[in-house]
């Protein structure tokens, strides 16, 4: 039986003493603290190390909710607030609560907050956790349908979106201690100041939550105001980057280009934030594409991987002067004179439809050349 050790924090001491006296009759819990000043709480947390803390809400200075959002932010902490007030239940589960009490604490409603306590310690830091094998990271898919998968090769599920895109976000900037302001700018835009602040609170804690899960207790650092993602983490975009820095035109390159570059990056997700790198990634990835293209087209060597890479290309910009070349020329050369002309009349009806332009003068002569052969 493992001991779940408990902080009590009320600003009432005889509110504390009846609470410690409700848990004495649990066996797998010890009280390790009693405060009636948040203060000495928060500066005691560090030394303690508690499971879950009881909090009351309504405590002068600091309320209880708040000390939650402050203790949660670097701590792995179950909380359950103890309030004589139903009306903050909405505000106690938006900080992640496992539980919310009100006083007079009944002894059934304490039974259930302590088997959630139970559940959750069973399944992130209980006695069997799931330890990361030395050297074995999560691995982070996003250049197909986005997703982090744990050391057993399982998907991590999210407990809300808001949780996924700040995962990803942290880990995009995973270099650099992200800002408190700047995250809350990227991901919660259109709440007012102090809203947003509670709903980063809750989300971090959220990650916190899962990464403990999987083995990770330490996942997020916070410090300076400012958090950072502290897991390793191998991902698909890092792949296609060293395969796009390593240049050349060998086939194998191309193929590991084609077989990384599924979709545009985080394409499934519509976060603003990852557009810079997405134009990014797409414009080098095609560039590499349309470079082998192009040398394969100028030695006439049409084997594996051109028709792949031809139409990953197209996929890429199909409005691009530079895809029509290659096509033009590809379909061309090989003397199939239909589908060239099927693909310049349909080239030509989506540049007008889209971009209300006709193609180059340039373009025209070649495909004109083209089909006077």
């Amino acid at each position: 039986m493992r001991i779940l050790k408990a902080v009590l924090v009320d600003d009432e001491a005889a509110a504390n003493k009846v609470l410690a006296s409700l848990l004495a009759a649990y066996e797998d819990i010890e009280i390790v603290g009693q405060y009636t000043d948040p203060d000495q709480a928060l500066e005691a947390m560090d030394g303690l190390d508690p499971d879950v803390v009881f909090l009351d809400i309504e405590m002068g200075r600091i309320n209880g909710i708040e000390l939650a959002n402050r203790l949660t932010r670097e701590r792995y902490i179950q909380i359950i607030f103890i309030t004589a007030f139903s009306d903050y239940a909405v505000d106690a589960f938006e900080v992640n609560a496992i539980d919310y009490l009100l006083k007079p604490v009944q002894k059934n409603r304490l039974d259930k907050a302590i088997r959630k306590i139970r559940g959750v310690q069973l399944q992130g830091k209980g006695e069997s956790p799931v330890d990361p094998e030395p050297g074995k990271a999560l691995h982070v898919i996003s250049l197909d349908y986005p997703a982090v998968y744990n050391q057993n090769d399982r998907i991590l599920a999210w407990r809300t979106r808001k949780a996924k895109e700040l995962f990803f976000y942290l880990w995009l900037n995973r270099q650099t201690q992200v800002n408190k302001r700047t995250l809350i700018d990227r991901l919660f835009p259109d709440k007012d100041r102090t809203r947003a602040q509670v709903l980063l609170h809750t989300t971090v804690y959220q990650i916190r939550r899962s990464l403990a899960d999987i083995g990770f207790p330490e996942g997020i650092l916070f410090a300076n105001d400012s958090y950072r993602l502290q897991v390793p983490v191998t991902a698909d975009v890092n792949e296609l980057e060293d395969v796009l820095e390593r240049g050349g035109s060998d086939p194998d390159r191309i193929a590991a280009i084609l077989d990384l570059y599924k979709s545009d990056f985080l394409r499934e997700e519509s976060y603003d934030w990852a557009m810079e790198t997405r134009q990014l990634l797409k414009h080098k990835t095609y560039l590499a594409l349309a470079s082998f293209a192009e040398k394969r087209l100028e030695t006439r060597d049409y084997t594996d991987p051109l028709d792949a890479c031809l139409e990953r290309i197209h996929q890429l910009n199909p409005a691009e002067e530079r895809t029509a070349r290659l096509f033009l020329k590809y379909f061309g050369d090989r003397q199939r004179m239909v589908k060239l002309k099927l693909y310049y009349a349909d080239y030509k009806r989506r540049l007008m439809q889209d971009y209300a332009m006709k193609p180059q003068p340039s373009l025209e002569e070649l495909y004109l050349s083209l089909t006077r052969r």
